[in-house]
């Protein structure tokens, strides 16, 4: 017997409106009967025909016709619905046949049950045969209703034949997939059906669980912002869709928020309510993407079975008609095709109507942005995770013995770290690692160090912990010793060969046995402690890696000893065959962080050619042309190397992005090589930074050079006084080739007067600026008025006073300008003076935000600028939760108000209650 069935009807050629019918009974229908006929079945191995000999009654109804086929033991899945139907009544154990819950049901549950739905299923089977005049006059919209009444009848049988016979939710829900694929192909494909498919596909996949995923902290312009809240953060009226920019950290938790808000929408839940508006959620790994093609890319690794239902030269068309959100992880490790792919979906012609979520290392963000230059997108920061909150989620993960002090004694050992150190634990990898290495050092006290120095810490406990347990018999400590450091050894090996065959954290059952054999061969018959010492497990004898920076140190460690072997002198083409051992060339665009390592590994012991060398094959890898990150990341890994700084001063593009985390790097290259265009960001105080001499090197640079300074952190800290005139001016004076592109900052009142030289007011784009007093707004609009090419304003007040503010103007003067204003300190009197400086600086705003009005004094607010005819596209409220030290920004509507004024006190109640 076929216990597969459904698969076995073809679709016919529709040549009528009754032809199609026709087919949805026979080609549909009658094989989903046949499923439920499968899994219900209750004479085992035995043909069904025996079977019923000996139930008494079964062979009455059954005409001569039927009897021949059950004596010549005809398929039953040869077998139309009418006699699956009879075996159904009898060797199914469903009600008795006699029983009026087939065809008289007496209540609405009756109605809804399995034998019911089976016998209209049958029922329209005979109407084919008896009313075929009647349903070749058929509509279209008749033809319709028709075909969703099978469908629907088809979707109970299987629901209800799947509990009655235990199946898994995963096989009901594959079952029900097939329906809807068959049906798309009779009824045609739409882009609805197409998004139920594709949620449908989704659920199937059997995604992990992840219940115990523990909220990231979260910031939005340096508040917190709560995970329910990351889609309703504003952004302008961008037509081109809803980007968010998410950035945090290697090991912060990327990955894991992009696959928990997979999971979230996959599974239908409801803590981020904004997730389920969308028809499709898709999530793309960067490196793991083969193709510019986004046909292909749902075809062979999103959508597979989806999209086999579709004509593929249709489907571009129907995913434009569907509100999709593209989750797009590890932006720092895009492959070319990547890279284009993810300029596609941006594209304002193609998906308009799609949201993004892009998330990537945060030294990467300003580079990738550069793609995106002509879209609006809002910036979220991941900061990782409180280390209470997640300790015991992670000792479980980590598959460490604990008791219920070990977290107090954990956590008083923490709260004796330096607070920076705190911070940088709140990553959950350098937590994770910190956690196991405090667990096989006796709970001792641990210090910050880089993720390298941990793994390397960590690895030389596993060693020692591993030999201890070997340790016995006839087998001494050096013997174990040596033993397991030539196991760990292989298991480099494995890191690095998995990752040239772009398995990442994934150890497949065919390498777990290579690692077995190698235990086999060493005579280590600990098999499964030399895994779970180093890797970890899903308790179901499946081991993967516990980050993929651990499998990249790994790899970077064989790596190193293959190039120890080869004195690092062959040419390049000899070095990567020795390295990939005929892996394409195309898979080094994965090895960046293993070479990042090996440089580490190796840094101390190369000369001038083996560097050369070396650089070679990072060009490989870093193929973007705006990748400057990653060549200062080679710096810093290297330890300021003067080889490396000429090398690779040679090879560096002309446009840098420099962040916190590298301006030392820029100051040490900027020696060898002066860019063209050079973006810097810092959110961090820039005080002893060393940005104060790489802006001198830049100003007194031999040649123009384009400048973009955002001194966030003069802009964050609302209570700091400290100011940005010192730096600005550096790049501003007369004698500096420094064209200012764009600037953010505090400026003092005098300094406010720089923004009146040439080399700014020619040429800025963007001013993102906090104003501590009426006289600097007045300054500051005297001066930014003349700025011709200004694109992007944002001005943060945070004086109290305001009809102190002296501007004359009756015409609004940003016209082509997207312009964002922040009330720090406006208190109630202040609002009506407050909406005369609004209504002089313009008409139209991307976002007004508030942040000590109270209820009325935000009322009387709001009704004096919509008074005034001022629009903008968010009005936002800023709530502080003083229990809970965390700070909330709540968008209440664009104005003019969508709804009636007298509703507006209720939902700034309302938004009190952001959990």
């Amino acid at each position: 017997m076929d216990l597969n069935p459904g698969n076995s009807g073809t679709i016919s050629d529709y040549k009528t409106q009754f032809d199609r019918y026709s087919s949805c009974i026979k080609d549909i229908a009658t094989p989903e009967v046949h499923r439920v006929f499968t899994w219900l079945y209750q004479g085992g191995k035995k043909y069904v025909g025996e079977y019923m000999k000996d139930i008494p009654g079964s062979m009455i109804h059954m005409n001569a016709s039927e009897k021949k086929k059950l004596e010549d033991k005809m398929p039953t899945e040869e077998m139309d619905i009418t006699m699956l139907y009879r075996f159904l009544q009898y060797t199914c154990g469903l009600s008795e046949p006699d029983k009026g819950i087939w065809n008289k049901p007496q209540d609405e549950s009756q109605k809804k049950s399995l034998e019911h739905s089976l016998y209209q299923l049958k029922q329209k089977r005979n109407d084919l045969a008896h009313e075929d005049q009647k349903l070749k006059k058929m509509s279209n919209d008749e033809l319709a209703a028709k075909m969703d009444e099978v469908k629907e009848l088809c979707n109970i049988i299987l629901k209800e034949a799947g509990s009655k016979s235990g199946k898994s939710p995963q096989d009901v829900a594959l079952a029900i997939m097939e329906l809807e694929e068959n049906f798309q192909k009779t009824m045609g494909v739409t882009a609805a059906l197409i998004a139920k498919l594709g949620r449908k596909e989704k659920q199937a996949a059997n995604q992990p669980e992840m219940d115990f995923y523990v909220s990231p902290i979260l910031t939005y312009k340096g508040k917190y912002l709560p995970l329910a809240d990351i889609f309703t953060v504003p952004q302008a009226n961008d037509t081109q869709g809803s980007i968010i920019f998410l950035t945090g950290d290697a090991g912060s938790g990327k990955s894991t928020l992009c696959e928990y808000l997979d999971w979230q929408w996959t599974n239908d839940k409801e803590e981020i309510q904004e997730l389920q508006e969308y028809d499709l959620l898709l999530l793309i790994r960067c490196r793991e993407v083969c193709t510019r093609d986004v046909v292909r890319l749902l075809k062979e690794d999103l959508l597979t079975r989806t999209m086999e239902c579709c004509n593929p030269y249709r489907i571009p068309e129907l995913i434009r008609n569907l509100k999709i959100l593209w989750i797009i992880d590890g932006l720092e490790e895009a492959t070319r095709e990547a890279t284009s792919l993810i300029r596609s979906l941006l594209s304002k012609d193609n998906y308009s109507s799609h949201s993004f979520l892009l998330a990537s290392r945060p030294e990467f963000k300003y580079s990738i942005m550069q793609d995106l230059e002509q879209h609006e997108y809002t910036e979220v920061t991941l900061n990782g995770i409180n280390p209470k909150d997640s300790f015991q989620s992670m000792v479980k993960f980590s598959q460490i013995d604990t008791d219920t002090s070990d977290l107090e004694r954990f956590m008083s050992n923490f709260k004796r770290l330096d607070k920076n150190i705190q911070t940088e634990l709140q990553n959950p990898l350098k937590l994770r690692v910190a956690i196991k290495f405090w667990s096989m050092t006796n709970r001792k006290s641990f210090k910050d160090s880089s993720l390298i120095e941990l793994y390397s810490s960590l690895e030389e406990s596993q060693i020692e912990s591993l030999a201890k347990k070997l340790t016995g018999g006839m087998v001494t400590k050096d013997d174990a010793t040596r033993k397991v450091k030539i196991w760990f050894d292989y298991l480099c090996q494995i890191a690095f060969e998995l990752a040239a065959a772009k398995y990442i954290l994934i150890i497949n059952n065919a390498t777990l046995d290579k690692l077995r054999r190698k235990c086999e061969e060493l005579q280590i018959v600990l098999y499964s402690v030399c895994l779970s010492e180093f890797l970890t497990s899903n308790g179901q004898g499946s081991y993967q890696f516990l980050h993929s920076t651990q499998q990249y140190y790994f790899a970077a460690k064989y790596a190193a000893d293959v190039w120890k072997a080869s004195k690092g002198k062959a040419n390049t083409m000899n070095l990567f065959d020795t390295l990939q051992k005929g892996t394409p060339q195309n898979s080094m665009l994965h090895f960046y962080e293993i070479l990042l390592h090996m440089v580490s590994i190796l840094q101390g012991s190369l000369d001038a050619v083996q560097v050369s060398n070396l650089i070679k094959l990072f060009q490989y890898t870093i193929d973007r042309a705006n990748a400057t990150p990653k060549w200062f990341e080679v710096i810093r890994k290297a330890n300021y190397h003067t080889f490396f700084l000429e090398t690779i001063g040679d090879i560096i593009p002309k446009l840098w992005f420099v962040s916190d985390q590298n301006i030392k790097e820029a100051c040490c290259l900027i020696e060898y090589k002066q860019p063209e265009h050079i973006a810097i960001k810092l959110y961090n105080d820039p005080k002893n930074s060393g940005v104060e001499d790489l802006l001198y090197a830049l100003a007194k640079a031999k040649s123009w050079i384009i400048v973009e300074l955002y001194l966030e952190y003069h802009c964050r800290v609302m209570k700091s006084k400290d100011e940005s005139d010192s730096l600005l001016k550096i790049i501003c004076q007369e004698s500096s080739k420094c064209c200012i592109l764009g600037f953010s900052g505090h400026l003092s009142l005098e300094g406010c007067k720089i923004l009146n030289m040439n080399n700014a007011s020619q040429y800025c784009k963007a001013l993102h600026l906090k104003v501590s007093s009426p006289q600097s707004l007045s300054t500051i609009y005297y001066h930014i008025t003349k700025y011709e090419l200004l694109a992007n304003l944002q001005l943060m007040f945070t004086f109290l006073i305001y009809d102190k503010v002296n501007i004359n103007s009756n015409t609004p003067t940003f016209k082509n300008t997207i312009v964002d204003l922040h009330f720090y300190n406006l208190i109630d009197n202040q609002v009506q003076n407050s909406v005369k400086v609004i209504q002089k600086l313009g008409k139209s705003f991307n976002s007004i935000t508030v942040y000590k009005l109270s209820q009325s004094g935000a009322t009387k607010f709001v009704q004096l600028l919509m008074q005034k005819e001022v629009k903008s596209n968010a009005f936002l409220r800023n709530i502080v939760d003083e229990d809970k030290g965390e700070i909330y920004l709540k968008n209440l509507g664009p104005l003019p108000l969508q709804y009636d004024i007298k509703h507006f006190p209720w939902v700034w109640v309302r938004s009190e209650k952001h959990r």
